[in-house]
């Protein structure tokens, strides 16, 4: 394949993801842009093994961006348990790059029970770095009975790893986001996690030492962060958030919805901790809007907690 962009779904280039990335090239010779242009199914997984990445970038996004809206965007159903997108320990294998997910409505609809069971599934070795933002990923596990369900997994990838993951909903699994092994320069940041009801079982954000969660909340009935975790500014539903203000909160009083029908799914409420939450916070290089596109921090400097955030010109409660 050639550098350049190329469009997935009906009447595009490729039918489905895995059919633009059974075409890419090894080595990469130029950067990659794969942009969807209609709703499809995929029954299987989308299998990156590039050998080579050639220090160039692959993306994957949309022509119509949901902004944090499950009812806007095409949809990439999932009607498998297999991984949606699988990264393989050959991607990357002889030279680094940048694989970019972002901007994409990604459903599950099939019923999970064994591995591999990820929308993101990463076992690569190679210091390569996952640009993962601005995505609503949909697991419904409880409506759908699975007895597993993760949505981004990186416990198979080596320890010189970047992960770059903002602006990000996770929505109805036992794990939103285990970052197993990475660099310590790995960034988990302003994403929103409502995990199902599995009790201790479940947990929103999990990782080993690698890497740093900031600005994220996680709303479930298990752990919401595992203890090893390097985390600032996160909110919880139980007591692992940090600080102590932002623990036992829950999703009725912070966030407007939990309903994937509706446009103001996890949108965050102004009367909440999460919204009017002032801190002194750090972003991502290149991480200037939340999901739904207000710049952060808003017109009064407020760095709220969460993927969507604060919005300027509204009135800011005090704690």
């Amino acid at each position: 394949m050639n550098a350049g962009s190329y469009t997935v779904g009906i009447a595009g280039d490729y039918a489905t993801w895995a059919e633009a990335f059974a075409a890419l090239s090894s080595p990469l010779v130029g950067n990659v842009i794969f942009t969807q242009i209609s709703s499809f199914t995929m029954a299987g997984a989308a299998t990156i093994s590039v050998a080579a990445m050639a220090g160039f970038t692959v993306t994957c996004t949309s022509n119509t961006h949901p902004y944090g809206d499950p009812t806007k965007g095409w949809v990439t159903t999932l009607n498998s348990q297999i991984s949606c997108f699988l990264d393989t320990a050959g991607f990357g294998g002889t030279s680094v790059g940048t694989f970019e997910i972002k901007n994409l409505n990604i459903n599950r609809t099939a019923k999970t029970t064994f591995l591999p069971y990820y929308h993101f599934y990463c076992a690569s070795t190679s210091s390569n770095t996952y640009k993962i933002h601005d995505n609503i990923f949909r697991d419904n596990i409880t409506a759908l009975g699975s007895t597993t369900g993760n949505i981004i997994n990186g416990g198979a990838g080596g320890t010189n790893i970047i992960w770059q993951v903002y602006n990000n909903y996770f929505f109805d699994s036992v794990i939103a986001c285990s970052i197993a092994r990475a660099s310590s320069a790995s960034y988990v940041e302003n994403c929103t996690a409502y995990v199902a009801t599995y009790g201790a079982s479940t947990t929103g954000f999990q990782s080993g030492t690698y890497g740093t969660f900031r600005q994220c909340v996680s709303f479930n009935f298990g752990t919401c962060y595992s203890s090893t975790i390097a985390r600032s500014n996160c909110a919880s539903s139980d007591t692992t958030g940090a600080p102590a203000a932002l623990q036992s909160l829950t999703a009725a009083t912070q966030l407007q919805s939990v309903d994937t029908t509706k446009s103001n799914f996890y949108d965050i409420l102004p009367t909440g901790k999460l919204w009017q939450y002032l801190n002194t916070a750090t972003y991502l290089s290149g991480h200037t809007t939340d999901i739904r596109q207000r710049r952060i921090p808003n017109n009064r400097g407020y760095h709220s907690i969460g993927a969507s955030t604060a919005w300027a010109n509204q009135a800011i409660l005090t704690d």
